[in-house]
């Protein structure tokens, strides 16, 4: 059985509870180094790849790029430890309601 691996990209304060389950984490100083190591992990055993979303915005057209060209990997944009724009929860919560038909994140 083969298996796979999970990635977090980020700061030190954002991979370090994803360390703590046994991800691996790649500490990123700015948006460039965090697309080279994108591009790096994407070639190699990983299943799920995060990216902390301050570095990613800088290169979310390139995500989907590679989200479509390596089906067998997950690159998924999380809020970094001291949050986001929002902009990673809302595609999360599209995600899951385009899976099951249900807005489980929606106010009301």
């Amino acid at each position: 059985m083969l298996s796979k691996k999970i990635a977090i990209i980020g700061t030190a304060d954002t991979i370090l509870p994803f360390k703590a389950i046994g991800a691996d984490g790649f500490s990123a100083n700015d948006s460039e180094m965090a697309e080279n190591l994108l591009e790096n992990l994407i070639l190699k055993n990983y299943g799920i790849i995060y990216i902390e979303e301050a570095y990613a915005q800088d290169f979310a057209e390139k995500i989907t790029r590679l989200n479509f060209a390596h089906r067998n990997v997950a690159i998924t944009v999380i809020a970094g430890s001291k949050g986001g724009s929002g902009a990673a929860s809302e595609k999360i919560a599209g995600l899951v309601k385009r899976a099951i038909g249900i807005d489980i994140f929606a106010d009301e």
